[in-house]
């Protein structure tokens, strides 16, 4: 798959202005124009990576609703480690 193809996903939901909020925060002063594709390709992968791992976990519990502990569990099974910031 083509990195636009891979992109596409991400572009439609997450704007530019928001990928540099979060850069910003992390310490980037600056992305180049040609960064946002591989970063929109990157989220894209990982948004469809946990959202199967998610999908799998939810039917282990035998719900159709997707709750937080679902999301949890995923991201423990990935080996994602992940802070929540509450701010």
């Amino acid at each position: 798959m083509s990195l636009e193809n891979q992109s596409h996903l991400s572009q439609k939901y997450i704007k530019n202005s928001s990928i540099n909020r979060l850069s910003k925060k992390a310490g980037i002063k600056t992305l180049s124009h040609d960064s946002y594709p591989i970063i929109h390709a990157i989220l894209s992968n990982k948004i469809q990576e946990i959202s199967e791992v998610v999908k799998s976990v939810n039917a282990e519990h035998g719900t159709k609703i997707i709750m937080p502990k679902d999301f949890q569990k995923a991201i423990e099974i990935l080996g994602i480690n992940m802070t929540i910031d509450r701010n």
